[in-house]
């Protein structure tokens, strides 16, 4: 899979890791997924981090037509775009041009811990989270230390 989502229940983010090729079908099925998870969660911000993206490989009119569609979230939820690199900061900054009022809220950082401080998260725990079932039961994988 190209994504995993984590979830802070302290701070009720919800963080979402896009992993390896980052391709239209990825973003279109992960852009699905976040509305469950977020549901599930009961998240009151998001974060979307490319740190472990290795490729770009999505069109430019997905990232237009993602960023001029309704928010999968709560247009009022914080989120943060964490884009370490000049080509991920330049799509991000694109997709935040485009999505203009339907995302207010949302900022771009460089760097998780960045993203987590604009946040005001205080001391963040992510635990894997995975939705299993058809009425979005989840289950927690518990990390230790």
């Amino acid at each position: 899979m190209g994504y995993r989502f984590e979830f802070d229940a302290v701070n009720r983010i919800l963080l979402s890791r896009i992993e390896g090729a980052v391709t239209n079908q990825l973003m279109v099925e992960h852009r699905n997924r976040v509305r469950d998870y977020a549901r599930a969660t009961d998240a009151k911000a998001f974060i979307l981090d490319f740190t472990l993206a290795e490729s770009f490989e999505m069109s430019s009119d997905l990232i237009r037509q993602l960023a001029s569609s309704a928010p999968t979230v709560d247009a009022n939820y914080p989120r943060v775009m964490v884009v370490p690199t000049q080509l991920s900061y330049g799509l991000g900054r694109m997709f935040q041009i485009v999505s203009g009022s339907r995302r207010p809220h949302l900022t771009l950082a460089s760097t998780l811990e960045e993203a987590l401080a604009s946040l005001e998260a205080k001391t963040p725990k992510f635990e894997n989270v995975e939705i299993v079932g058809p009425d979005l039961e989840l289950r927690i994988d518990r990390k230790i230390g």
